[in-house]
């Protein structure tokens, strides 16, 4: 199974181009560059993007309204952009598939459970932007209708007949019923990119071959490491946790020990919940774009109006940094090098189980 029929389309000597000073460029089995889609810029920014509103929904939620208004602002400007090429066949369909891969990234998926939790009344970490109140219906039918949106165009893009989408270089219908392009449908799905980089990497023998077994073990490092922090948690505080189970019996003990877990251990939390699952996500985005005319730097107007999505989420970053060293001074490996002693202030903290804030929680910057 050839790497470019899982990633991109059929041979070049199946397409035809309508320009041909795009075509030159183009790589036997690839689409003609879109930049203002999948250009290197955009792509970067939509990284940038999502990296800064993760770690400002993680630490500090109550100061996320600006983040929530930002990220949907970038998803919905993809979207439409990318729904007026396809009815005006603008898109091919690999750029159809890369729009609603950077909407639906692990921060759009957060953002609509969250929503969700809102519609049914819980409170929740988001609170201060998608609560149950009347004056945040509006922000949580916008995080539920572009996830409706995208799941829609994921649809479409993978069924839709060939000629919907832009003829500029013509794609092979087949491409797009591979294993490995369905599942990356589902890359909104936390954790399913390791799934689809793992088919991507050994559908060609002779990339693995050149790569190495090293590499295999080099891209499921992060998901091997957080899984190994996690047992390796549970274990050390398994006398802790047994009392926890002993004292809320009534819950489910996975959510017990997934509360006690995150706030012992806030960095581990947020690597699993966000961080891990959007290297994955970039990883899979990455490899579509490996070798593409896409990954040739061309400056466009759509990449340069990317990159000023970044400002806002990047100021409000920059007001967390003097609160960092407190952070960073009660992280565990920190603490068990300087002798530091954990404190636990009384704040509330929220579990996705049942959005009840009554528990205690370690405050990230906290300083101990």
């Amino acid at each position: 199974m050839p790497t470019e029929n899982i990633i991109n389309n059929a041979p070049l000597s199946q397409t035809r181009s309508h320009r041909p000073s795009v075509s030159s460029e183009v790589r036997t089995g690839y689409a003609a560059p879109n930049p203002d889609v999948a250009g290197i810029l955009v792509r970067v920014s939509a990284y940038l993007a999502n990296l800064l509103l993760g770690i400002i929904l993680m630490y500090s939620p109550t100061e996320a309204s600006t983040a929530v208004w930002t990220q949907l602002l970038t998803v919905y400007s993809l979207l439409v952009s990318g729904i007026i090429a396809i009815s005006s066949d603008n898109l091919t369909r690999f750029h159809s598939g890369m729009t609603t891969f950077l909407v639906m990234s692990p921060l759009s998926s957060t953002l609509v459970v969250y929503a969700v939790l809102g519609f049914c009344g819980r409170e929740h970490r988001l609170d201060a932007i998608l609560s149950k109140r009347r004056e945040h219906l509006i922000p949580r039918l916008l995080v539920i209708a572009f996830a409706v949106i995208s799941l829609a165009l994921i649809i479409y893009t993978g069924t839709a007949n060939v000629k919907h989408f832009s003829t500029v270089v013509c794609e092979s219908d087949d491409s797009y019923k591979t294993l490995a392009s369905v599942l990356a449908n589902l890359l909104f799905i936390p954790y399913a990119g390791v799934i689809v980089v793992l088919i991507f990497l050994f559908a060609d023998a002779a990339l693995l071959t050149a790569l190495g077994v090293g590499l295999v073990i080099l891209v499921m490092a992060p998901f091997i490491l957080l899984s190994g922090s996690f047992i390796y948690a549970g274990v050390k505080q398994r006398y802790v946790l047994a009392q926890k189970f002993q004292a809320e019996s009534n819950r489910w003990k996975i959510w017990v020990m997934w509360d006690f877990l995150a706030v012992q251990y806030p960095l581990m939390h947020f690597c699993g919940v966000f961080f891990v699952p959007m290297l994955y996500w970039v990883l899979v985005i990455e490899l579509r774009t490996f070798g593409t005319p896409d990954n040739l730097f061309s400056l466009s107007f759509g990449q340069i109006l990317a990159m000023f999505v970044i400002l806002p989420p990047l100021l409000q970053a920059f007001q967390l940094a003097p609160e960092a060293k407190g952070w960073f001074m009660h992280l565990t490996f920190t603490r068990l090098i300087t002798g530091r002693r954990a404190a636990v202030p009384p704040n509330k903290a929220y579990s996705l189980e049942d959005g009840v804030g009554e528990k205690f929680h370690i405050d990230p910057f906290q300083e101990s």
